[in-house]
């Protein structure tokens, strides 16, 4: 009702409105109920159980979603631990590849290297043959077969099809190969 008018009511209701006004202002200014009591009474227990079929249908989907969401946290946690235990034992293999691959690429200088050297001396053998005088220390080029005829000799030319300088410029350029192949197959490896 309006309260400008004025009104025929009776002292007695305006007495008992205010009163309900009254017990209404000291249910306002109860404290508030604690939200995780220590030890939840059986009737807090009732109070919280859903009544009505609405309730049931929201409280069993409040229940699945916290147990998805459980069950989703549980898993990321498992795989961030098993994702840090891979990540360690990967780091720790590429370590053991990597020294390996270095003790491979020493392995394979130290080896072009003793090629190198190999090539060098046959090189300077070469060159010191060809241009040294010959002398009566070496072996004498001509010999007689004896079945063929006690007057006949036989001369030995030293002649090849292929000279001893291409041979070499071959060689470095089939090491240099064997090397830049092998660097290859190893980065595709490692790649």
């Amino acid at each position: 009702m309006n309260r400008l008018r004025k009104t025929s009511e009776s002292p007695q209701k305006s007495a008992a409105s205010t009163g309900r006004a009254l017990s209404t202002n000291a249910v306002a200014a109860r404290p508030p109920l604690q939200v995780n009591p220590p030890a939840l009474s059986h009737t807090y227990k009732a109070a919280l159980q859903p009544r009505t079929s609405a309730e049931q249908y929201w409280a069993a989907r409040a229940l699945t979603a916290e147990t998805l969401l459980s069950a989703r946290v549980e898993h990321h946690r498992e795989l961030r631990s098993l994702s840090y235990v891979e990540e360690t034992k990967r780091a720790r293999e590429r370590a053991a590849h990597d020294a390996r691959h270095a003790k491979l690429e020493k392995l394979i200088l130290a080896l072009l290297m003793m090629l190198l050297l190999l090539v060098l001396a046959l090189l300077h053998l070469a060159h010191r043959s060809a241009s040294t005088p010959t002398s009566r220390l070496r072996k004498p080029s001509h010999f007689t077969i004896s079945i063929l005829s006690p007057f006949t000799s036989v001369i030995e030319h030293e002649t090849s099809v292929v000279g001893s300088k291409t041979l070499v410029v071959f060689a470095f350029a089939f090491a240099g190969l064997a090397y830049f192949m092998f660097r290859h197959w190893l980065a595709r490896r490692r790649q």
